[in-house]
């Protein structure tokens, strides 16, 4: 799980517009749904996903979101949070929200 560095810098987190986002309760199934996604992904534009992990907002070191805005769009996270605590640039941005 997170730390309070990693909270609090979860906070800043910019999300973007194309950013799928992936919420769900923890183990119901949820990286089976994450690579269905990116799955389908590539099969819509021929570009593989590759990244070295798929991202859970709040796990992690704090420094990991400076790496992931080098990760190529879109973006896929997941997140076990609950909807109230998700930082607000994911709704502000008009983020895809899939609820499991």
């Amino acid at each position: 799980m997170g730390t309070s560095e990693t909270f609090q810098a979860l906070e800043a987190f910019e999300a973007r517009h194309d950013d799928i986002v992936l919420a769900s309760y923890p183990k119901c199934g949820s990286n089976w749904i994450l690579h269905i996604v990116s799955e389908l992904i590539f099969a819509v534009s021929n570009k593989k996903y590759e990244y070295p992990e798929f991202p859970v907002l709040e796990c992690g070191d704090s420094e990991k979101y400076q790496r992931m805005k080098q990760f190529p769009s879109p973006r896929i996270l997941a997140t076990h949070l609950h909807y109230d605590k998700l930082p607000g640039s994911i709704f502000k941005n008009k983020a895809k929200d899939v609820g499991l």
